[in-house]
């Protein structure tokens, strides 16, 4: 225990027991296995930081002695972190939504020569996320 009554955290309770990965390719999927889920809990995933974390983490399992096993070379991890940040950069970033269209829902939701609010409306946007509804007919 520590002071103050916590609890220490142990770094044996989170490792995995397993085998380290003896090929590239289970090298590949635990590092891409790491990298993912720090990313989705990053609050502010700028591409800067998203490249720092990639990096990161690939440097904390190259140190700890994870892929002394596997045949990794530094190029490869390079090309790694490289195609990691190619895939979480577009997976992860933000999109705006078209000016055209924010001003569509706009109008459609406030009537704006009597700006009055436009309830009915306002439901649709929310329950369709602001798609149009198709005529399957």
């Amino acid at each position: 225990m520590k002071a103050g009554g916590e609890e220490e955290i142990k770094q044996e309770n989170f490792r995995y027991e397993g085998p380290r990965p003896q090929t590239k390719e289970a090298a590949v999927v635990m590092l891409a296995d790491s990298v993912e889920a720090a990313v989705r809990s990053m609050t502010d995933k700028t591409e800067g930081k998203i490249e720092g974390l990639i990096r990161k983490i690939i440097k904390d399992k190259l140190d700890d002695g994870q892929l002394d096993m596997c045949q990794l070379t530094l190029s490869d991890l390079d090309t790694i972190a490289n195609s990691f940040m190619r895939v979480l950069s577009g997976y992860f970033h933000a999109r705006e939504q078209y000016p055209e269209i924010k001003e569509s829902l706009k109008k459609d939701i406030f009537i704006e020569e009597k700006e009055e609010y436009n309830k009915e409306k306002d439901l649709e946007v929310k329950r369709t996320g602001g798609g149009k509804k198709l005529d399957n007919n």
